[in-house]
């Protein structure tokens, strides 16, 4: 959804209609011309384990002049080679497309692959594109390239025409490899865009202007070309957002236009308007008066709580409890009531009634937009409505305010899914609104406790119990929601254990609130070894990384926990009779700069029993997003 003021440029009536704006005549590509030496090419030079990789990707935004005023022309062609059978998924286009303001026209796509020496052409056929309808604002074109191989290179190439002036952003990294790729726009000097170049790579930009000389004026235009060379896949890893907050690209945000003889004016505009509009907008605003609909358990509610925060407690889990989310994140509801009264919805019906609910119940609730992680970072400097893609509630009473979200049946009241936990959101109220910090107010904490006894055979037994707060609380109990019974769950968590007897001795579920405890016993023959007269001990029953998850020898991105993790590992063991320790490992104790992270490991011998701690910490690591401004 976009709450961009499309612009009435009517004194440019005028002028007589000038299509032909034109960018640089040295385009990289033009469909079709495949050079021999791609079509043989059969692995990419700089990294030969590529599916595929983009040998050209060439796109063009010119606004132009036409009887509707100006519009954005926007042109792209895509070269890709297939290199590997996993390339294939390459071959399937997905084009964005905001259908109320901008259509989609001469797609054309084609495979080439060399056959016994001839190049072989496989033509798209224009009815198997089709169009998917992303949300109530959005259009995804689609289409497959067809009779793609390994060998294949791929050309593809569109217009879309945009009725409003918005240029499309445009990305130069991939998850694959990029051989070459440019960006030409075309302004005239009535408009002032903003760019905020993103990612870590260096982008060339070149700025040219010309004159073009209507009828009944002159006026001059900017050119400004963008281009990345050799630029290498995109790695993902663990620890991190969405990958599109990283990509190297430029993005663009109209900020004023200045007709002929007059004056500049300013369309930045502001989260005041944004919020005006929100409220007034029948799918939103329209739907935080329809909380009567649950008049009747919150009449029951008051009856039965008599404190503000048990009240709000109650009414959340009521709705959290009867409604099933669809997994769609949306900030939009087509009907609350019809959602209440169906028991499904997306995270904007089943939020935006809990916001109503909590109005009709008496309590200050508003709505709260946010970017999940998977979707991206909010530039709080665009006022644009469709950086969001989710909405949660706030709720205050007694001068405290909680945040409330109640599509996860296992989350408590006041903690928000990890999802959520993207550094910001935009609560919206009458008064324009202001900035929620969406920090975590819990961190993950398990914490393991074994005793053990070790026996001359090398067999071990013990016991175990295992205590998990906060977000570990939470995921260990949708892990037991996910098994028919207890058994089922220890026998599928026996299967982390090689030649071990895992007996439940009991658990311990208490409310959503606390933390979670379960007691195991413990036989195992595969944790010590021997050789000869030697014992060698594991003691890590559970708990172990067994993977490290960073594995780039260089990472551009930084690492982002939704949520601060700790681990701790606590034992005692005691060693068979006529055993003595031959060797301990060393104690350990590492920090990362600014306390990112922190491990310590110790062990002491006690002479029968051995007592050992193993305690790894990573607090949540904020950082800023950095943007370049490159405009003039």
């Amino acid at each position: 959804m976009m709450f961009l003021k499309t612009l009435s440029l009517l004194f440019f009536i005028a002028f007589t209609l000038n299509t032909s704006l034109s960018l640089a005549d040295d385009a990289p590509i033009e469909f079709g011309e495949i050079p021999i030496e791609d079509l043989k090419m059969t692995h990419y030079p700089s990294d030969s384990s590529a599916a595929a990789a983009v040998l050209c990707d060439y796109g063009t935004s010119r606004i132009i002049l036409t009887y509707d005023g100006f519009v954005v022309d926007y042109h792209r062609i895509t070269r890709i080679k297939i290199l590997k059978k996993e390339g294939y998924t390459y071959a399937n286009f997905e084009i964005p497309v905001y259908y109320k303001n901008a259509d989609i026209y001469d797609i054309e796509a084609s495979s080439f692959t060399l056959e016994n020496g001839k190049i072989m052409e496989q033509e798209l056929d224009g009815s198997d594109t089709y169009e998917e309808r992303l949300n109530d604002y959005w259009n995804l074109t689609k289409f497959e390239v067809p009779n793609v191989k390994v060998g294949s290179v791929i050309d593809a190439e569109y217009t879309i025409r945009i009725k409003y002036l918005d240029i499309r952003d445009w990305e130069f990294q991939w998850e694959i490899p990029v051989r070459h790729s440019r960006y030409e726009v075309a302004i005239p000097e009535y408009f002032r865009f903003k760019e905020l170049v993103k990612g870590s790579y260096d982008i060339q930009r070149k700025v040219n202007s010309y004159h073009t000389s209507p009828s009944s004026g002159s006026y001059s235009v900017k050119t400004i070309d963008f281009e990345v060379k050799d630029i290498p896949a995109f790695q993902k890893e663990s620890h991190m957002t969405c990958m599109q907050n990283y990509l190297s690209g430029v993005e663009f945000e109209l900020r004023s236009y200045r007709p002929p003889l007059g004056f500049s004016k300013d369309l930045r505009g502001s989260w005041k308007s944004v919020s005006t509009d929100l409220l007034k907008h029948y799918n939103f605003g329209e739907q935080l008066y329809r909380g009567n609909v649950l008049e009747a358990d919150i009449e029951t509610i008051k009856a039965t709580y008599n404190g503000d925060f048990e009240r709000i407690k109650a009414l959340y889990r009521h709705i959290q409890k009867s409604m099933a989310w669809n997994k769609i994140n949306w900030f939009l509801s087509k009907s609350v009531e019809d959602a209440w009264e169906k028991k499904i919805g997306s995270s904007a019906d089943i939020n935006l009634l809990l916001v109503a609910a909590m109005r009709t119940m008496g309590y200050q609730a508003d709505p709260v937009l946010l970017s999940t992680r998977s979707n991206g970072f909010i530039h709080p400097l665009l006022f644009m409505v469709d950086q969001f893609n989710y909405v949660i509630a706030s709720v205050t009473f007694n001068n405290k305010t909680v945040l409330l979200d109640a599509t996860d049946k296992f989350m408590p009241a006041g903690i928000l899914p990890a999802r959520c936990l993207n550094y910001h959101g935009r609560l919206i109220d009458e008064n324009g609104g202001k900035w929620v910090e969406l920090s975590p107010k819990f961190d993950s904490n398990k914490t393991y406790y074994t005793k053990l006894t070790l026996d001359p055979d090398g067999k071990i037994f013990g016991e175990m119990k295992e205590t998990s707060k906060g977000y570990a609380a939470i995921e260990k109990r949708k892990d037991l929601s996910n098994h028919k019974s207890t058994e089922e769950y220890l026998n599928d968590y026996s299967n982390k254990f090689t030649d071990a007897e895992l007996s439940l001795d009991s658990l311990n579920q208490n409310t959503p609130y606390d933390p979670l405890t379960i007691y195991y016993r413990f036989k195992s023959s595969a944790i010590a070894q021997q050789t000869g007269n030697l014992l060698l001990l594991n003691p890590f029953v559970d708990g172990r990384l067994t993977d490290n998850p960073f594995k780039l020898e260089k990472r551009d991105y930084p690492v982002e926990y939704a949520y601060p993790e700790a681990v701790n590992y606590i034992a005692q063991i005691q060693i068979p009779k006529g055993y003595t320790v031959e060797e301990l490992p060393s104690e350990k104790w590492i920090e990362l700069p600014e306390k990112g992270a922190s491990l310590m490991f110790s062990v002491k011998n006690f002479g029968q029993a051995l007592s050992y701690r193993l305690c790894l910490n990573s607090t949540l690591i904020k950082h800023s997003l950095l943007l370049k401004n490159m405009s003039n």
